[in-house]
């Protein structure tokens, strides 16, 4: 296809230097870590409900990839680690998610957990302040999805700009 750049995703060889340990809350409560990854292909997905639309863009293309993956996607975990904890409560996150992607899992915690965490997988997010916007800021960050393997290991991550058949192909890798 012309123009269309390979998928850019990146595979673990080794022991990957992308994860780690958390302990977060779901939007009703429950505490889910690192170890609760094991058992399924989960994916994660950082971002925030005030981001100018990237996750709503992100979760709406992981959406149509899972519903292209059909029964297959059945054994696969969405989280939705939300990076704008002072604003999206537990509660704004669930209505965020239930209007974009019902069947992923909220996580959040306080800012230095979320900053911990998003160093763990590499992810590049800022706040920017600015008193014109209706929040008064827009969280800039990163929009990848992070792959992780039945052993709850980091597998790949592929960036949201993948198309969505590329994106389908690199999930399937890790289903069989």
């Amino acid at each position: 296809m012309v123009g269309r750049a390979p998928p850019r995703s990146v595979a673990a060889i080794g022991e990957a230097e992308v994860g780690g340990t958390f302990a977060l809350k779901t939007s009703a409560g429950k505490v889910v870590r690192d170890a609760d990854l094991r058992g399924r292909v989960s994916i994660l997905y950082f971002g925030a409900t005030a981001d100018d639309g990237i996750s709503v863009a992100a979760l709406t293309i992981l959406g149509a990839a899972l519903q292209r993956l059909g029964a297959r996607s059945d054994v696969i975990s969405v989280y939705f680690v939300g990076l704008d904890p002072e604003h999206d409560g537990p509660e704004r996150l669930q209505a965020f998610l239930e209007k974009h992607l019902p069947r992923a899992v909220a996580l959040t915690g306080p800012v230095n957990e979320i900053n911990d965490l998003s160093s763990k997988y590499k992810l590049y997010y800022k706040k920017i302040v600015d008193p014109l916007l209706p929040i008064g800021h827009v969280i800039e960050h990163a929009s990848l999805y992070y792959i992780m393997n039945r052993d709850g290991a980091y597998a790949a991550h592929v960036p949201y700009t993948t198309s969505l058949e590329d994106l389908v192909r690199e999930i399937s890798v890790h289903l069989d």
